[in-house]
């Protein structure tokens, strides 16, 4: 608690500081610019004068892909500059024969006792009875889906004890 204090009273300090040393001349000055900027009339843009302007326009640029045999008398201008071209043929995608793009097998049906598809009937013939029907719903389905079945009157489940569900363990109706 007390660094916390310590440290507001360094940036209060240094705050006091840095406006102290900031004359009210050039706070006046700051001010004054910011008036004088933003509240007068927008000038149409002044005639440049032509002397400001270059002599020479810039020259076309050319890039040379490919050399050619020295002439006696040297290239001449237009030979030494060829204009950059797009090729004349366009590239192609390599494609490689031994990589083929991965196959899926189809997924199974689910079977009677899987928990998407039968656990939901059993749990809820299972937790008719209950008091609070939901939650047992909800504890017996995540417990199907673990032990594969729900147990009935005649008959066991071997898993049916318990379930983690969102990190607790829950004991299976």
């Amino acid at each position: 608690m007390g660094v916390k204090v310590m440290i507001s009273l360094v940036a209060y300090v240094l705050l006091m500081i840095t406006m102290a040393s900031s004359t009210s001349e050039d706070i006046f000055k700051e001010l004054e610019h910011h008036h004088h900027h933003h509240h007068h009339d927008a000038k149409a843009p002044s005639i440049i004068d032509p002397s400001h302007s270059p002599s020479l326009a810039p020259q076309n640029h050319f890039h040379h892909h490919h050399s050619h045999p020295q002439k006696k008398g040297g290239p001449t201008p237009r030979e030494e500059m060829v204009p950059f071209h797009a090729p004349s043929i366009a590239p192609t995608h390599h494609v490689h024969l031994s990589v083929r793009p991965p196959t899926f097998s189809p997924t199974k049906a689910p079977t009677s006792h899987s928990p998407m598809h039968g656990c939901v009937p059993m749990c809820e013939d299972y937790c008719k009875s209950h008091p609070n029907k939901r939650p047992c719903m909800r504890v017996c389905t995540a417990c199907c889906s673990e032990a594969k079945c729900v147990p009935k009157t005649n008959h066991k489940c071997t898993n049916w004890s318990s379930v983690i569900i969102h990190g607790q363990k829950i004991k299976c109706p």
